[in-house]
């Protein structure tokens, strides 16, 4: 059974961000669906968990992840 892309992103948001984490959140970003708009709306929430890690935060930059 697999979770919807909004559980999916919730439950991503409660573990340690990692690069794979990040990576793993900006594929559920793709679509145009509702569920996926509202997983674009978690973006802000991301960013300022990553606030804390200067070095994830611009190597997801870099990368295009955010």
């Amino acid at each position: 059974m697999s979770l919807s892309k909004l559980a999916e992103a919730k439950h991503l948001l409660e573990q340690p961000m990692t690069l794979g984490n990040l990576k793993r959140f900006q594929v559920l970003c793709q679509g145009a669906d509702e569920e996926t708009a509202a997983v674009r709306e978690l973006r802000e929430p991301l960013k300022a968990r990553l606030a804390d890690d200067e070095d994830l935060f611009f190597t997801a930059l870099e990368q295009g992840l955010l």
